[in-house]
Order: structure tokens, then C-alpha cells, then sequence
């Protein structure tokens, strides 16, 4: 399988990111711009983008869901909809579903790929003392409280962790904590290398995570850049720059 389908497939279990923009009568759809401009902001589309501005909304439903203790968790309510806006350049491709924008050079899997793992959010998450899993989706043993301060602290204390050390952060309007981290150069023990769950594994040996954990009106968001040692590097600034460029909309 290769890493970009794996990174769709270990996002499977994670809240559905469902995409919405303005909505019109029926007599003035065809007004309604369908691609960025310098004064369009769209909704983000599957597929190949345009370089422009899109809009999403990251929201966790859990209605219904009986049998999944690590992405709706019983008698937990789910956070409401976080609606963000992104700039995005030339050469990148969108999985709606997966709320990812990889390299459409590249893909997600070494040596050079690249993604922006934009805006989850979460009613839960939980670490795991030890990310080299047998099997997929092992049930986290490292319970974490709902803040940003309570899951920074329990990724870095973990033995396992390799990265720089949290600082303090602000991205699209939105303060929180930052860190990096790089999964281990040899993952031929486990099935997957998944740190924490809600969340993806590591898409190869050596995959560099950037992370900003953020408190959007008191709801926990985790925005993730990853990429390789072999990325190039204008590929590296680019997830940088449409981090920044992100803004927390009114809902």
C-alpha cells in the first residue's frame, strides 16, 4: 500500500471533516464563486487545487457511533463546528474527507512527501506509552485532559518522544503550544508507529511531525505539517506558509 493510502486509511477513525461554504437559493447558485480569486474564498474541493483561498469546517460526529471508544468515546459530547479558512499555492492536491492537502508532486511517503493534516479537533485523545503497535488503532493507555497544556505535556513525557521542546504558539488567530517530533528510523516492528489516537501513524522511518495544539474558544485543535528529511525544502516552507496563512472563522 502506499503512504498516501495509508494516511487516508489511519485517518478512517477520526471525526469525518465535512466541508460547507455559503449557502444560496437555488436562483442565485450560479452565482456563487466555485474558484478561488483575490476576492473568493471557496470551499475546498477534492482533488487538484487552484492556488487560492478555501474555506472548510472541521467538526467530530459521533452521533449514532456505539462500538468506538477512541474517537467517540461514550457519554462524551462532541465539540461544535470550527469553520477556517486557508491559503493555498500551486501544486497541491485535497482529500476532503481526510481534511488533507499533500504534495501533488510527491504524495505523503518517503523520501520526499509532504502533507498539512489540517484542523482536527477532538473530543478525546489518548497517548500511547509505547506508538509501536501490533495491530492498528490500540486503545490508548495515557489518558490526556481536554486542554492543550494536558496533551503537550503527556506526548512530551513520554520516553519514546524524540523532538524539540514545546514553546509557546499562535496560529490562525488562536494561541496554543508548538513541538516537533520524528518517528524513529527503523519501523520494521510495528504495523503502525501511531503516537496518539484520534490521529494518523507515521508515514515512514524518520517522518518529521510539526505540531501546533491550539484552544479555539476552549476546544482543543491539532494542526499537523509532516514531511521527510529528504523534502525539499521550498516543499517545507510552503506547509509553513499556509499554516500561517490559516484563520479561525466565526461560526
Amino acid at each position: 500500500m502506499n503512504k498516501s493510502a495509508s494516511l487516508r486509511r489511519s485517518l478512517s477513525l477520526l471525526a469525518a471533516l465535512l466541508l460547507t461554504g455559503c449557502g444560496s437559493d437555488a436562483d442565485t447558485q450560479s452565482e456563487v464563486p466555485t474558484s478561488p480569486s483575490p476576492t473568493a474564498v471557496v470551499p475546498l474541493p477534492d482533488g487538484r487545487l487552484d492556488p487560492g483561498r478555501y474555506r472548510f469546517v472541521v467538526t467530530v460526529d459521533c452521533e449514532g457511533v456505539e462500538d468506538d471508544p477512541i474517537a467517540c468515546p461514550h457519554g462524551v459530547p462532541d465539540p461544535p463546528p470550527i469553520p477556517l479558512e486557508v491559503t493555498v499555492p500551486e501544486g497541491w492536491v485535497a482529500s476532503n474527507e481526510f481534511h488533507l492537502v499533500e504534495s501533488a508532486e510527491s504524495g505523503t511517503g518517503p523520501p520526499a512527501g509532504a502533507a498539512l493534516v489540517m484542523g482536527w479537533t477532538s473530543n478525546t485523545v489518548g497517548v500511547q506509552s509505547d506508538p509501536c503497535l501490533s495491530t492498528n488503532h490500540q486503545l490508548p493507555d495515557v489518558e490526556v485532559g481536554p486542554g492543550v497544556d494536558d496533551f503537550v505535556e503527556a506526548v512530551t513525557a513520554q520516553g519514546w518522544f524524540r523532538g524539540t521542546a514545546p514553546v509557546d504558539t499562535e496560529a490562525g488567530g488562536a494561541s496554543g503550544r508548538y513541538f516537533s517530533l520524528e518517528a524513529p528510523a527503523d519501523l520494521s516492528a510495528c504495523e503502525e508507529w501511531r503516537p496518539w489516537d484520534p490521529g494518523f501513524y507515521a508515514q515512514g522511518p524518520g517522518n518529521i511531525w510539526e505540531v501546533w495544539v491550539l484552544d479555539v474558544e476552549g476546544h482543543r485543535v491539532l494542526i499537523v505539517i509532516d514531511y521527510f528529511p529528504g523534502t525539499p525544502t521550498g516543499t517545507v516552507r510552503q506547509l509553513r506558509q499556509m499554516v500561517t496563512s490559516i484563520r479561525f472563522t466565526p461560526r
